[in-house]
Parts: structure tokens; C-alpha cells; sequence
């Protein structure tokens, strides 16, 4: 009975603020963004893009190479001709080489994972912030009461999508920044060469 109370509780609170949203909704100028428009189109999103591609390029590398090594061994390992004219002494080696690259290849594959993960978090939160700024702006230049992400809503109409006026705030501020330091590269994520 009281779950029934609740929800019933619940469903008219939010019929009770939709009706004084309707009711406000005349006097309220909204603007909808595409976010991820935003990112892709943009300068700023463009160039956190690339770094992060050429960090992933990195990694990719540095992994490459340990399976290259890991391959060897293991086609070695596979050659029965090969291990009959090696010594046990050398076989034993050879088997610990490979336990040791085995190991050591899903160590720095969880730890690239990992950093991949945090870095593509930082850039996401990171554009988010220059997003919510450029959009204070503009709403505040075509006189806006709210600004929505698209993503919260089912529909609006396309003369209120603002997401190119977004664009255009961020590379703004992206050709700003540029002038002010013409050598600054691209946050690169922290822990960008993970101990191995």
C-alpha cells in the first residue's frame, strides 16, 4: 500500500511541474545542443581527438612490439626441429621468456586500458566544461533562458538546435588560445608511458 501511495505521490509532483513549465514555457526562450556535433566539428574537439589517437597510436606500438617478440618465441616453442638442437637448459629459458613476455604483455595491455580509459575520461570532462562555458555564452548573446543537452529530450524543433553557434564559441576560444601560445601542444592524459 505505501509503495502505491509513493508512486502515486511521485507521478503527481511531476505532473504538478510539468503544468508550471507548460505554463512558463510561452515566456522561456530554450536552446538544444548536440554535443557530440560540438566535438566533432570543432576545432578544440578535433585537436583532444588527435591526441588522444596518438596516444592510443603509442600504445598500440609499444604492444606490437611485445607481440612481435612473443610470436617468436612461441613459433620457436612450436618447431619441434628447433627445440631438439637447443640444450634444456636453453629450452627452459626459452619457456621462461615466453612466461615472462606472456605475462608481461597482459600487464601493460590492462594498464594501456586503463589509461586509455581515465584519458578519454579527462578529455570528455574537459570539453564538457568548454561545451557548458560556450554555451552560457551564446545563450546569454541570443538572450536564452535554458540551454538542454539534445540527449534530454525526444524532440524540439531544429531552429532551436544552437549547436553551431557552440562550434563556433569553441573555435573562438580554440584560435584564441592558438595566438596567445602558438607552441602549446594538446593535454596529453597523465601516465601516457605506463611502467611496465
Amino acid at each position: 500500500m505505501k509503495s502505491r501511495v509513493f508512486n502515486w505521490t511521485r507521478i503527481t509532483l511531476a505532473a504538478l511541474c510539468l503544468m508550471g513549465f507548460s505554463s512558463l514555457s510561452a515566456d522561456l526562450k530554450v536552446g538544444f545542443v548536440n554535443f557530440r556535433k560540438c566535438i566533432e566539428e570543432s576545432k578544440m574537439g578535433k585537436q583532444q581527438q588527435s591526441a588522444f589517437e596518438g596516444l592510443q597510436g603509442q600504445m598500440e606500438a609499444s604492444l606490437g612490439e611485445i607481440q612481435k617478440n612473443l610470436a617468436e618465441i612461441t613459433n620457436k616453442l612450436s618447431d619441434e626441429d628447433y627445440l631438439d638442437g637447443l640444450s634444456t637448459d636453453a629450452e627452459n629459458e626459452l619457456k621462461h621468456k615466453y612466461r615472462t613476455l606472456s605475462q608481461e604483455l597482459a600487464r601493460t595491455q590492462g594498464q594501456y586500458v586503463q589509461t586509455l580509459q581515465d584519458a578519454n575520461v579527462r578529455v570528455l570532462q574537459m570539453l564538457s566544461n568548454e561545451v557548458t562555458e560556450a554555451a552560457q555564452e551564446v545563450a546569454k548573446a541570443k538572450g536564452l533562458d535554458l540551454v538542454f543537452n539534445e540527449e534530454a529530450c525526444f524532440y524540439y524543433k531544429p531552429s532551436m538546435d544552437i549547436s553551431t553557434d557552440i562550434v563556433a564559441a569553441l573555435d573562438g576560444k580554440f584560435e584564441k588560445e592558438q595566438k596567445a601560445n602558438p607552441a602549446q601542444k594538446p593535454p596529453v592524459p597523465a601516465n601516457n608511458n605506463p611502467k611496465k
